[in-house]
């Protein structure tokens, strides 16, 4: 009996070649905007992480759960850490009734132990600055203060460590010569913990 042969096709070496020059094509296209895509929103996110921390710090403050309330920025690793603080009243009234000043002290030892809140860390992202900094909030304002590299400073950068210089923060200085879609954020505030966030559109800052 005659076999009848089978009608058996597959790919052949040229048509898999050009299959993987097109897939190879299209990847080549798709990966800058995913990359670019993923920093943003990196990025992006822990912006807003920050700026509910300062809301939460602020808001912990004015109520009287911690009346005096720290937002600590730490270097001492490799991934940067933010922590949100707060000492309780009998911790505050020891203190002053001391006749000790509140510093907001980037020392934990006395003030800040056993008071953490909240923790954010991220090693994908840079800031403005690269030292222990730190802001504090009070119920009243009055013991409002800002440490280290935000001393006197009333706005931070954020940026995906890509942009970021050889230092390890953002850029500031020369801002204006960032793009569109530098990814690059800002976060404002006042000593009543008021925040704005802001994202680089090129020329100029726009309100998130």
């Amino acid at each position: 009996m005659r076999m009848l042969a089978k009608n058996n096709k597959g790919f052949s070496l040229l048509e898999l070649l050009v299959v993987v020059a097109i897939v190879g094509v299209i990847s080549g296209i798709a990966y800058p905007n995913f990359s670019a895509w993923k920093k943003d929103r990196e990025t992006r996110i822990f912006t807003e992480k920050i700026a509910n921390l300062f809301n939460s710090m602020g808001t912990s403050s004015k109520s009287g759960a911690y009346p005096y309330t720290q937002v600590y920025f730490d270097y001492t690793q490799k991934e940067l850490k933010v922590y949100g603080k707060g000492m309780v009243q009998d911790s505050m009234t020891k203190l002053l009734n001391a006749g000790t000043a509140l510093k907001c002290s980037m020392v934990a030892a006395g003030y800040w132990t056993n008071h953490k809140v909240k923790i954010i860390e991220s090693d994908q992202v840079a800031l403005s600055f690269s030292e222990d900094s730190a802001v504090c909030f009070s119920q009243d304002s009055s013991y409002y203060k800002t440490m280290g590299k935000l001393n006197g400073e009333n706005t931070m950068v954020i940026c995906p460590k890509s942009l970021a210089a050889l230092s390890g923060k953002c850029p500031t200085s020369v801002i204006d010569g960032l793009k569109k879609d530098s990814q690059v954020y800002l976060i404002e505030w006042n000593r009543f913990s008021n925040i704005v966030k802001k994202r680089w559109n090129g020329s100029g800052w726009t309100i998130q």
